[in-house]
């Protein structure tokens, strides 16, 4: 099968093209630039790469073109498409692809607002370590297993299933996770009802024998239940929970708990600091649990978690410690930030925000978000959208520097990099908070600490 996929760099296109080269599909696709994830892919013997999108870059004699579904928000990017369509090759989205996929896979998709990434990863991790070559997709590289995505060997495959454009509703899970649900993707979704909406046909999807686990805190649990056909569980803090998590210990840039199921009393730990790692890997623990595995086992091998890329990811160099994090949402930053503060260091937060149309829209959330540390402001990140803007960046940073110590804002990249190699000292944690930059911003404040 020949196929050429628009957006290979992204999270969601470049595993799904780590998959069709195991699986021995002929892989060409394109690009705005040549990042790592398309390093990696030509490390797996990937080839035929195109800078920037073009009409010529589709030929008749391909089996099928995938795209991600920014370029339809972009005239000159959309001129691809147009040509597919024009010359009979086939066209998917990933949520009209990924069934194509996986049609013969015992889907564990990991779903939610918050949290899926690290959660995908946990489970992908926790499954190989305990002895299944599962498959697996995830929107960042395990640390562990040093790639987002791969075949496997199993028939089991982890997705994080991505409710950006629905693109979770191809899929048929035998096990679903929702880790939690918040108002997101304001660029798609016009309202939380329609939001909630999608995961409740996520849910539906669900095969009849297969399991939901819920977050069950302050989330329409009973909706979503009476919508499940298999077996529901909740996970949560509340006890009217199926499993209650406890006790919840942060010392340093290590985080203990105890979690309940029946009359066991589990105790787990892992090496990042924050009650949302705590929920995170309760929900994997969980996942392999009802796989079949040893719930004990899986809590050892949880002390070797090594994280993911880009979701509190630290560096040390000269005494400071430089944390990567894709936070974006204000609910992830202010979790994200206290659990930076949890470790007891002096706290410095270089923050790129995304999205106007997000910074717009949930204006007031942002306020007192980043309370109690030093914060240096970059540019908004307009990622897909186009001019005119809903809201300024000073407008926007008057909201976002409420409670902070200390907050500058910044007119570049370059700028918001100096002014934090100016504030730090030894000692310090410099978290970066960043979606379209992070990587970039990470490597520069390292080259010059």
């Amino acid at each position: 099968m020949k196929v050429h996929i628009a957006g290979i760099g992204g999270e969601g296109w470049s595993w799904i093209a780590k998959v069709l080269i195991e699986k021995g599909w002929d892989v060409s696709g394109c690009d705005i630039s040549e990042n790592n994830r398309i390093l990696d892919l030509k490390k797996l013997g990937f080839k035929d790469f195109k800078l920037g999108n073009s009409p010529s870059h589709i030929k008749k004699d391909l089996d099928a073109f995938l795209y991600t579904s920014a370029i339809k928000y972009n005239v000159e990017n959309k001129k691809e498409l147009d040509k597919a369509l024009e010359v009979g090759v086939k066209s998917y989205e990933r949520n009209e692809f990924l069934p194509i996929l996986l049609n013969d896979r015992d889907i564990i998709a990991i779903s939610g607002t918050h949290g899926k990434t690290t959660t995908t990863s946990m489970v992908a991790y926790l499954i190989d370590a305990l002895g299944d070559k599962c498959g697996f997709g995830i929107g960042g590289t395990s640390l562990n297993l040093k790639t987002n995505g791969r075949n496997g060997e199993s028939k089991n495959f982890v997705i994080e299933a991505d409710e950006f454009a629905d693109a979770f509703l191809g899929l048929n899970p035998k096990l679903a996770v929702i880790t939690s649900l918040e108002m997101d993707h304001h660029d798609y979704f016009p309202d939380f009802d329609l939001y909630v909406n999608s995961f409740c046909k996520f849910v539906s999807n669900v095969k009849p024998d297969g399991t939901v686990l819920m977050w069950g805190d302050e989330t329409p649990v009973e909706k979503f239940k009476s919508i499940s056909t298999g077996n529901f569980m909740t996970y949560g803090e509340s006890k009217s929970n199926d499993i209650v998590i406890s006790e919840i210990e942060i010392n340093g840039f290590e985080t203990s708990w105890n979690f309940e199921i029946g009359k066991n009393i589990y105790n787990a730990k892992v090496l990042f600091p924050g009650k949302q790692y705590a929920f995170d890997a309760t929900a994997a623990l969980v996942v392999c649990m009802i796989m079949g595995f040893d719930i004990n086992d899986a809590i050892s091998k949880l002390n070797l978690f090594k994280g993911t890329g880009r979701r509190f990811q630290s560096s040390v160099k000269n005494g400071i410690t430089v944390v990567n994090d894709y936070g974006h949402h204000p609910t992830e930053i202010k979790v994200t930030v206290n659990a930076a503060k949890s470790t007891g260091k002096h706290v410095i937060v270089i923050y790129e925000p995304h999205q106007y149309k997000r910074c717009a829209e949930l204006l007031n959330e942002f306020g007192g978000v980043f309370s109690g540390i030093d914060l240096i402001q970059c540019p908004i990140y307009a990622s897909r959208e186009n001019p005119p803007y809903p809201i300024t960046n000073e407008d926007f940073f008057n909201v976002t520097k409420s409670g902070t110590v200390s907050s500058i804002l910044c007119s570049s990249l370059d700028e918001a990099i100096s002014k934090t190699l100016e504030k730090s000292k030894k000692n310090d944690l410099i978290l970066v908070l960043a979606v379209g930059h992070g990587d970039f911003i990470v490597h520069s404040l390292l080259e010059r600490i």
